[in-house]
């Protein structure tokens, strides 16, 4: 397996120093020109978006051993970008993938780029994720549902209800139904409530159990 070297990866230094090590290679400290950056948001998005690029051949691969190296590498950039006190680098790095998202972008990098993001992610991924809950790809529409289901803005839950407004798909809109659920919103009730009647059964159990998981006066 190749390995992943920073003299191959020369974008890579601008954000980490990643020594010529097998697959438990690890990622140092933010290195001094990424700390001089901190106040400089696009050049910072800049610098983590050359990372990326350096790390999606690898993070594509079809092969799911010849992945391993690059998914954990970027996997520890996004730790170290989540740390506290660090939310400008969280930001920018976000933002960053966000513009990866696209279906020019190999799918298995996709996959692991949302898993990330799932993670780390706030208000600034909730558009770019919001707009995959349509893609092609069942794969990238479920990392899309998840992710936007554990992210805290207020933006993802209206995302989740304007695409189940727009859903036919009794099983995508039970698996939409779900994610509401899991985030427990007021907001749903008003939508959840006009379905506890729908002509599918499953959409309806759906809706009446998301109900029940919200469990205010209200969704009673």
């Amino acid at each position: 397996m190749r390995l992943i070297c920073a003299t191959a990866l020369s974008a890579l230094l601008v954000l980490v120093n990643v020594s010529c090590a097998p697959a438990d290679a690890t990622v140092r400290p933010v290195s001094r020109e990424i700390a001089a950056r901190r106040e400089a948001p696009v050049a910072l998005e800049a610098a983590y978006l050359s990372v990326i690029d350096a790390l999606l051949p690898g993070m594509g691969h079809a092969e799911d051993v010849q992945r391993k190296d690059a998914q954990t590498i970027f996997e520890k950039i996004c730790l170290h970008a989540a740390r506290p006190g660090a939310e400008t680098q969280r930001v920018a790095l976000c933002r960053a993938i966000t513009t990866k998202l696209g279906p020019d972008t190999l799918r298995p990098a996709r996959v692991w780029m949302l898993r990330q993001i799932e993670r780390i992610g706030r208000g600034e991924i909730v558009n770019s994720v919001a707009s995959l809950l349509n893609d092609e790809s069942p794969r990238i529409r479920e990392c899309a549902r998840r992710c936007l289901e554990h992210n805290p803005d207020p933006a993802a839950g209206d995302a989740l209800r304007n695409t189940l407004a727009r859903t036919i798909s009794p099983e995508w809109r039970v698996a939409l139904i779900n994610a509401l659920a899991a985030r427990g919103e007021q907001a749903s009730v008003s939508v959840l409530s006009k379905m506890i009647a729908d002509e599918d059964p499953a959409v309806a159990a759906a809706a009446i159990a998301a109900l029940g998981d919200i469990g205010t006066p209200e969704a009673a």
